[in-house]
């Protein structure tokens, strides 16, 4: 009954207790991901509009995004001992509070300096945020047993704000320029930090404890293979983000579409997020796993595929509203499993390294798309990952034999 702590204690008194911080701690983290999507969308569609408009050629655009997230795979390793060690509601905050530094970077200055600065601080922030919040989360009372069902609420839920972001980000920029749109991301961060005090705390581990074996546990997932599948999960569910926030503005800019219509049709990606979290999800405890896994991968590489094959706003808005559901059943799926496959005692370290695979898209994603670019042209961009997530998706059998065999 003390697996959780709410103010005054009122947690240990009962079932009803125990109730009631499940319910506050889902809804305040629903509500909290949504505002975190927010700012974070935002920046994701401004940085490359920016960086466009600073004249970065298309490497240059690749490294802009690709080293911060070395930046935060790094720092999401530690997060698990962090977690643990603060607590989580304690390195949520923190998390926010990087958000609203960055913003006031963005708005210091139209440089170089001050755009990968306020990308690292960014990078710091998602390398916290994300396994912080899906780690409270698996920890809730109540949660075992519909683990895809709260994945898929609070999957659908950021994804609302991520429409919300994008649609914000491109239409301030095109309304009210990069200042105003940078000063929004400043406040929204200030909002989530006072937001965050409504969490119920969760009992906390002996911190001497943490600190011994926080890099034993580690070792413990990255050596735990079925964790693997979790990670090719999050890799793919993250790869059309990366393009929505380098190369994917990029191509529709050099179809002659504005910024506005550039945040609008990106958007649409989480149409499909949304459909994934609040109504596909609650069902992928009852399908196969293999099953939605494969259906996941294929989903998402033949939208890739099919994205370079057309120029007009209303096929690619079609084609990405599917693309946003395949990621969006990745999405819960490498939660769901890293769940599964992982114990409270190390839930924090394994919520880390498989979201790091999401953070190695980052990497990847921008570097890969970068280079092609330069040389073939952007649409074997989109042609290569299509073909390399397609053949994943039909490896799926193969895959979960090979990966959970004892």
């Amino acid at each position: 009954m003390n697996y959780m702590k709410l103010p005054r204690n009122r947690f240990s008194r009962g079932r009803k207790e125990i109730t009631e911080g499940y319910t506050i701690g889902l809804k305040v983290t629903m509500i909290s991901g949504i505002v975190y999507s927010i700012a974070m969308q935002m920046a994701i569609i401004l940085v490359p509009l920016y960086s466009i408009k600073l004249g970065l050629p298309p490497l240059g655009l690749a490294f802009l995004i690709s080293l911060p997230a070395v930046f935060q795979m790094v720092i999401r390793l530690f997060g698990g001992m962090l977690n643990n060690y603060f607590g989580e509601r304690s390195i949520l905050k923190f998390s926010f509070l990087c958000i609203s530094f960055a913003g006031v970077i963005f708005v210091a200055g139209e440089s170089m300096w001050n755009l990968y600065l306020a990308q690292l601080l960014l990078a710091l922030s998602r390398g916290l945020f994300w396994s912080t919040a899906q780690t409270y989360l698996s920890k809730l009372p109540e949660v075992k047993g519909r683990l895809n069902k709260v994945f898929g609420l609070y999957e659908g839920s950021v994804a609302i704000g991520s429409t919300l972001g994008l649609i914000f980000g491109g239409f301030m920029n095109q309304w009210f320029g990069f200042t105003v749109a940078f000063s929004c991301i400043v406040v929204i961060g200030l909002i989530n930090f006072f937001l965050c005090n409504m969490l119920p705390e969760l009992q906390q581990r002996d911190r001497q404890e943490v600190f011994l074996k926080g890099f034993n546990s580690l070792l413990e997932v990255a050596r735990h293979r079925p964790l693997y599948l979790a990670g090719i999960c999050a890799f793919t569910a993250a790869l059309p983000l990366s393009l929505i926030g380098s190369f994917y503005p990029v191509y529709l800019d050099s179809l002659g579409i504005e910024s506005g219509m550039i945040g609008l049709i990106s958007s649409l990606k989480s149409v499909g997020l949304i459909t994934a979290g609040m109504f596909i999800a609650r069902f992928l405890d009852r399908l196969n796993l293999v099953v939605s896994y494969s259906f996941s991968l294929v989903l998402v590489g033949s939208t890739l595929i099919l994205t370079q094959m057309f120029s007009t706003p209303v096929p690619l808005a079609a084609v990405i509203v599917f693309t946003g559901l395949g990621s969006g059943i990745s999405s819960v799926l490498y939660q769901s499993l890293t769940s599964k496959y992982s114990t409270d005692n190390n839930r924090g370290s394994a919520m880390a390294f498989t979201t790091n695979f999401w953070s190695l898209s980052h990497l990847v994603t921008p570097v890969m798309f970068g280079a092609v670019t330069e040389y073939m042209g952007i649409s074997y961009s989109f042609l290569i990952a299509g073909v390399s997530i397609l053949v994943l998706g039909f490896l799926g059998t193969f895959s979960f034999r090979w990966f959970t065999a004892a």
